[in-house]
């Protein structure tokens, strides 16, 4: 009763509460302010659930008027999945860590997350590279790393608090990031911790990680599922020590890019946009 009172909407935590307040615009033809709606995530599944998400977002986002995503290949994705006409944007994430955790460069390769890493891949890859260290934090309750035999070579960790596995990964030598395929959404906060603790990522193309990573820069990136590229660029980045360096220290410098100045700056520009 009181959107009379203001220009626009802006809907954040990955958009739905947005969708949901489109979809009884739209039933109900209420007249509403400007819908802007920020991190709208819809991962593909092939489940009941997706299909009918999918469909209540497609009819939704008709009455958005601007839809913000932290993933570029998103503005494509959502225009011929959705059908969107209306405006989209990208603008990076951005999270600011004030951590006092002592960064140091350990002597095991980090690789951590939740429901949608290839753990397959990468344990076989352990298993390739028996005198390589490797410590795994498991977010994804799913089971799969769990009935996964590892070597001697591999600590794997369930549950572990956000304290422990900023303090694993900020001792780490680099982090490892491996993805199933290319749709697969995730790894952006990974990614920018890494980079807050001057981290080389190795990681699978996936949306997040060709906006997030650049090959030869700040990490290395490779094909989903391939195991032996995997363990041809784990291997150079345990035994290249420049290398390694080097790409850790653009790391870090490319941190700044996620600070909330930038992305609060980048806002103002889009609702300038939007409402003009």
């Amino acid at each position: 009763k009181n959107r009379y009172k203001y220009h626009a909407f802006v809907f954040w935590s990955e958009g739905f509460s947005g969708i949901l307040y489109a979809f009884l615009v739209s039933c109900f033809r209420i007249k509403s302010p400007k819908i802007i709606i920020i991190n709208l995530l819809i991962h593909p599944q092939e489940t009941f659930r997706f299909f009918l998400i999918s469909k209540i977002t497609k009819f939704s986002l008709k009455k958005v008027d601007c839809v913000i995503v932290h993933v570029s290949g998103l503005i494509k994705d959502y225009q011929e999945r959705f059908n969107y006409k209306g405006k989209i944007f990208y603008i990076k994430e951005s999270r600011e860590y004030k951590d006092d955790t002592k960064v140091q460069s350990g002597d095991y390769i980090f690789s951590g997350g939740g429901s949608l890493r290839d753990w397959p891949t990468l344990i076989e890859v352990t298993r390739k590279l028996k005198n390589v260290k490797f410590i795994i934090c498991d977010g994804s309750n799913t089971g799969i790393l769990s009935k996964l035999p590892c070597e001697n070579n591999v600590i794997v960790k369930y549950n572990v608090s956000h304290g422990e596995f900023t303090e694993l990964l900020a001792k780490s030598k680099f982090v490892v990031v491996p993805f199933y395929n290319y749709r697969h959404l995730g790894g952006n906060m990974i990614f920018i911790q890494s980079a807050y603790f001057g981290k080389a990522v190795v990681a699978s193309k996936n949306m997040s990680a060709i906006d997030y990573i650049k090959d030869g820069y700040n990490g290395l990136l490779v094909s989903p599922g391939d195991e032996d590229e995997l363990e041809e660029k784990i291997a150079l980045l345990s035994k290249d020590e420049k290398l390694l360096s080097l790409l850790s220290n653009n790391a870090k410098l490319s941190y700044k890019e996620y600070s909330t100045e930038n992305f609060w700056s980048d806002l103002k520009q889009v609702i300038d946009k939007v409402m003009n």
